[in-house]
């Protein structure tokens, strides 16, 4: 299972290829957990270090880990419908598992970003390392959503472009606009309406 994901990370592409030609799941999901377990690891032990190792601290840190495994989770099921149907509207081929691949190859560099980064911010001179292992993985990353969506789509790297823009654009435009509400809801629960 581990040497999948070093596949990615060695040659994303030829990793592509092979997931285009096999009818199989099993190493979407694979990638997908893999992702989804490194990123938890990572987050629990950022929780770790800023408190002390005590029970509940320790606690803590478990519990964000399975926390944030679970939403990366999800976060990446409900994501790759969204890159699926704005790929298929720019003009590409292709289903919801496309879509999925894309999305779980790409978060196989980001995981082990951020798992190296979190190891070495334990470390009290190894912020530049960490910040080096964030850069390169979220680099890595997004370069193999690109291509990801290219070759999987059948795209040119103009659409991939675009989709991608747009899949970024509307997370954070949905992010931006869940903010407001929650604070504009906030601000008109102070003053009561009289009636």
């Amino acid at each position: 299972m581990i040497e999948m994901c070093i596949d990615i990370l060695r040659d994303p592409v030829s990793a592509l290829q092979k997931a285009k030609k096999q009818n199989s799941m099993n190493r979407v999901w694979i990638a997908l957990l893999e992702s989804c377990i490194l990123i938890g690891i990572g987050t629990g032990i950022i929780i770790a270090k800023t408190g002390s190792f005590t029970q509940f601290a320790l606690t803590l840190a478990a519990t964000s880990a399975v926390t944030v495994l679970i939403s990366v989770f999800v976060i990446s099921l409900v994501v790759s419908y969204i890159l699926k149907i704005i790929t298929v509207n720019l003009g590409g081929k292709g289903k919801y598992r496309e879509g999925l691949t894309s999305v779980a190859f790409s978060l196989v560099p980001i995981s082990v970003g951020v798992l190296v980064a979190s190891i070495f911010a334990l470390v009290p001179a190894g912020i530049v390392i960490s910040l080096l292992a964030a850069v390169i993985g979220f680099a890595a990353g997004f370069s193999t959503l690109y291509r990801s969506v290219q070759e999987l789509f059948r795209t040119d790297m103009v659409v991939s472009l675009v989709s991608v823009s747009v899949l970024i654009l509307s997370i954070f435009a949905a992010l931006y606009m869940s903010v407001g509400l929650t604070a504009l809801t906030q601000i008109t629960s102070l003053f009561p309406v009289v009636a």
